[in-house]
């Protein structure tokens, strides 16, 4: 059961911030300068990393497991979340400085930030930290 409370979760999330947001490409960096948005990557990537690794101390921890492997499943699911997060963030910046910003050319290209992509990456997001707090607060009950 606990299986699909994690893909479920992730795809109700994604779900519903697609729909609040709008049909539009949407851009990294702050007014169109080139890579002011790695000062924020950066902070989100070292919070990210924080958080999964109290995900995995949480899931290793024996008492998580005393009633059942719920809190575990949880902690796992965030940790597997936020390096998930990681990942989409920095492939996605990649590709859109490479295409926002092209080599040798005097104006700026399309940008490939998507409402879509935006909803994955708040929805991994966000999901990292839910999966994070529920297993926290299994772990504590």
């Amino acid at each position: 059961m606990y299986d699909l409370i994690f893909p479920g979760t992730l795809i109700l999330l994604w779900v519903a911030i697609r729909v609040m947001l709008p049909s539009v490409a949407f851009d990294f960096d702050f007014d169109n300068a080139h890579a002011t948005f790695v000062i924020l990557l950066d902070k989100y990537l070292w919070i990210a990393r924080g958080l999964v690794m109290l995900d995995v101390l949480l899931a290793l921890l024996p008492a998580s497991r005393v009633v059942s492997d719920m809190p575990s499943h949880c902690c796992l699911a965030g940790a597997v979340s936020g390096i998930l997060f990681c990942v989409w963030m920095i492939t996605q910046y990649e590709v859109y400085v490479a295409n926002r910003y092209p080599r040798g050319a005097s104006h700026l290209g399309q940008s490939t930030y998507t409402a879509s992509k935006r909803a994955v990456t708040l929805a991994l997001g966000w999901g990292m930290v839910l999966f994070t707090v529920v297993g926290l607060l299994a772990v504590l009950a």
